[in-house]
């Protein structure tokens, strides 16, 4: 799309009209958007700003004001902002319905959810009304919308994207696990927006001054440009998920088992997450909730809204004693994970446990759910079978005899350094050429692409996520 417009093949009003054409046609099944700014995207086509997304039409989650850094910078790169979508109320829950605005539906089903919170973004995205977007996620939010549209999606870390301008606020405790990011159809736009959003913000107290540096050439890795990788298979996984993410195993050479050292640390990040993003963040929604209803609105909450909070009213009020506790538990348990993540830099996790279900379907998804799993042994991954797609090469990948010390880059050079390495192994035909976006606006190409798996990089700063699909 970016190279078409630069050589003059497709101008950037036409870019625009084919996008508002994909909107008018797509929007009124699946109702991913709250509000649209379609007459300025079409005088802002007419000239658009310079800048490395000069000309693309892109989208911010409802949650996130036109005037957000986020949506200034995009604007600054010269991308031109489409609308704002939809997302559950509150931003919790993992579907997307609201009762000022509606359901969205999921493009390759509508049948089905399209996620939460970011549901709204990802069905924009997948049905090709957007080119991406910015979404945000402190307990899924992009992971998982972008799992069901079979879309990609990166949560960074925090202070790598300045979330001024989001509501609510990414500050204490919210922002100990709130994020924004990227979202797009391919991961090489994931870096292209991410590029354009990052870097530090004054406005935002979380806020790191941590620069972006470059990944290697596709083409020429150099020897040892990549790091080590294991598989985290850990949970009760849908058959089909727990067969792309073993596949994804084969192609990556990830190691078959979790690092020693995480062994009980996962569950005890999942106390973590639900002790701060239930039970602290309901002391911030309790006024609100439990209050008056607001003027005109004699039923403000919508019951996704509701089944969310009777969750969480059954636990006790959170003491001061726990919060100290568990903010201690926090630093340490992060701690454990980068020492055990110095030797593999990179975990390979399916990107959900189950498929996208159908809307308001409680009998395979319910809140209840979302709790620490009994962790079960991973076997061994089978090699991939496909031999059309092997690679007659493989990098070296620092299996079993990987250094203790592997030399750790930025989090943001090992996404881009992971998504090398699964190009080279897929032995696409023109790595280059893989790089370039889709202009063709038509949902049923999405249709055979096949989310793969989630990684989390550990770096200096913690951890990121990033959800990667495959052809």
């Amino acid at each position: 799309m970016r190279d078409q417009l630069r050589s003059g093949a497709l101008t950037p009003s036409e870019l625009m009209d084919s996008h508002i054409a994909a909107i008018e046609q797509a929007n009124p099944g699946l109702n991913a958007f709250t509000e649209l700014f379609l007459d300025q995207a079409r005088a802002a086509a007419r000239t658009p700003r310079p800048g490395p997304l000069s000309g693309i039409p892109l989208t911010i989650k409802a949650s996130l004001s036109y005037d957000s850094t986020a949506a200034r910078r995009l604007r600054h790169a010269g991308a031109i902002l489409l609308g704002r979508t939809n997302t559950p109320p509150f931003l919790m829950n993992y579907e997307t319905d609201n009762s000022e605005t509606g359901r969205t539906n999921n493009p390759l089903d509508p049948s089905l959810t399209p996620g939460g919170s970011s549901g709204g973004e990802a069905a924009a995205i997948a049905a090709c009304m957007s080119a991406g977007g910015i979404g945000s996620d402190g307990g899924g939010s992009i992971r998982w919308p972008a799992h069901c549209c079979r879309i990609a999606g990166l949560k960074p870390t925090p202070g790598r994207i300045p979330a001024t301008g989001h509501t609510p606020e990414c500050l204490h405790p919210g922002g100990l696990l709130g994020v924004i990011g990227p979202m797009a159809r391919t991961c090489d736009d994931l870096a292209l927006l991410f590029e354009a959003v990052a870097g530090h913000d004054s406005s935002d107290p979380f806020s790191a001054p941590v620069p972006l540096r470059g990944a290697p050439d596709p083409l020429r890795p150099a020897p040892n440009a990549f790091p080590p990788i294991a598989l985290v298979d850990a949970w009760p996984l849908d058959d089909a998920i727990r067969a792309r993410l073993h596949f994804a195993a084969g192609l990556l050479n990830a190691h078959p088992s979790l690092p020693p050292l995480l062994h009980g640390a996962l569950n005890r990040a999942h106390e973590l997450w639900r002790f701060f993003f239930w039970r602290v963040n309901w002391l911030a929604l309790k006024p609100i909730v439990e209050g008056p209803p607001a003027k005109g609105h004699p039923s403000p909450l919508h019951p996704l809204a509701l089944e969310w909070f009777h969750s969480v009213r059954i636990q006790p009020e959170p003491t001061a004693h726990e919060l100290l506790v568990n903010l201690s538990a926090r630093d340490r348990l992060r701690a454990h994970f980068l020492d055990a993540m110095e030797q593999y830099p990179v975990l390979l996790c399916a990107p959900a446990t189950i498929e996208p279900f159908p809307h308001g379907d409680r009998t395979r998804f319910s809140l209840d759910c979302v709790r620490p799993l009994e962790l079960r042994q991973p076997p061994r991954p089978a090699r991939a079978r496909h031999q059309h797609r092997r690679p007659t090469h493989r990098p070296p990948l620092g299996r079993g005899n990987a250094p203790r010390h592997w030399p750790p880059p930025r989090s943001a050079d090992r996404l881009a350094q992971l998504q090398l390495r699964l190009l080279l192994n897929l032995r696409l035909v023109d790595l280059r050429a893989e790089a370039r976006p889709l202009v063709q606006h038509d949902p049923a190409i999405h249709r055979h692409r096949r989310v793969l798996f989630e990684v989390v990089v550990g770096g200096p700063r913690g951890d990121q996520v990033l959800h990667q699909r495959a052809r």
